[in-house]
């Protein structure tokens, strides 16, 4: 049996840090880690260094979108400023999202896109899951991709991959769509769902 985490939504490796010490994972753990945005991916890498020569984790970090196929996708990228430190970089977030949002509820704030076009590799996740988890083995999932959970969801609804998962902690982002219900009710669907399926799943912020 082998015991992995995936990080669905790196940016900095806030996330990983907190599932490190909630899970006491270590160099033991499979860890892969997906960042769509580019320009935060380049400044994620001295925090990768960190994580994985100092405290001696084992991460593959892909520059790469979570999302239901191998493709490229245009990845809507905020203009953000540093923090502190390097485990602080602000920032209102990056999406792949097909109708970018304009505005933020939660932060209650406009985004502010930067202009030019990038694109980034995607990968299909339940492709990803199929080729490197089997039902063995503990599997541990943080997904904050920005709204694409609507996109990915389903799809491991539809290929009913509940026996390639343990545990999912999932950051909604209904607020980015319209109506708002539908997505409200959509993502109490999806909670349902992988309850009943076996899968610990939980909203985490």
């Amino acid at each position: 049996m082998k015991k992995i985490f995936i990080d669905c939504g790196t940016h900095l490796f806030q996330g990983l840090c907190e599932f490190v010490e909630k899970y006491n994972i270590d160099s033991t753990w499979e860890c892969y880690s997906f960042e769509c945005n580019p320009i935060t991916f380049e400044l994620s890498k001295d925090n990768y260094k960190t994580l994985t020569e100092s405290w001696g984790l084992n991460i593959t970090h892909y520059n790469k979108a979570v999302y239901t196929e191998n493709t490229k996708l245009k990845v809507h990228c905020s203009k953000d400023e540093w923090g502190e430190n390097s485990f602080d970089y602000i920032s209102a977030g990056s999406n792949v999202l097909l109708n970018a949002p304009d505005y933020d509820s939660i932060s209650k704030a406009a985004f502010n896109y930067k202009d030019e076009e990038l694109l980034v590799d995607s990968i299909d996740f339940c492709e990803f899951l199929e080729e490197r988890c089997t039902k063995d083995d503990f599997v541990v999932i943080k997904m904050d991709i920005e709204g694409s959970e609507f996109y990915v969801l389903p799809k491991i609804i539809e290929k009913k991959l509940f026996n390639l998962i343990d545990e999912i902690s999932i950051e909604f982002h209904e607020r980015f769509f319209e109506p708002k219900s539908k997505y409200i009710k959509l993502k109490n669907e999806y909670l349902k769902i992988f309850s009943e399926n076996g899968v610990k799943i939980l909203e985490w912020k």
